[in-house]
């Protein structure tokens, strides 16, 4: 159950671009389990607890606390669809030559 794994809040900005596969860095962290390593599989859940994703962790809870950009999980699993949160993120363009 999800219950038993370790739990990661993400702010509301984050969630729709993870349902479109996007990996979670750190600014969209709000809240994350103690005691949490490099490895850990974790639940990833909206400010209101709805379940979004599982992932994997690519940093210990030290390193995502001192850290202020970066990629801090792998994204292994969406559980939300997609398009239930309001899109707040952009793609990177690329200049046409």
């Amino acid at each position: 159950a999800l219950s038993e794994l370790k739990s990661v809040v993400i702010r509301d900005s984050a969630v729709d671009a993870l349902c479109h596969g996007a990996q979670l860095a750190i600014p969209g962290v709000l809240q994350i389990s103690p005691n949490m390593r490099k490895g850990d599989i974790v639940a990833i859940y909206t400010q209101k607890g709805e379940a979004v994703a599982l992932a994997e962790s690519m940093m210990s809870e030290e390193e995502i606390r001192d850290a202020t950009k970066g990629y801090a999980f792998e994204t292994k699993r969406i559980i939300m669809a997609p398009n239930i949160y309001p899109k707040k993120w952009r793609t990177k363009s690329v200049p046409k030559d």
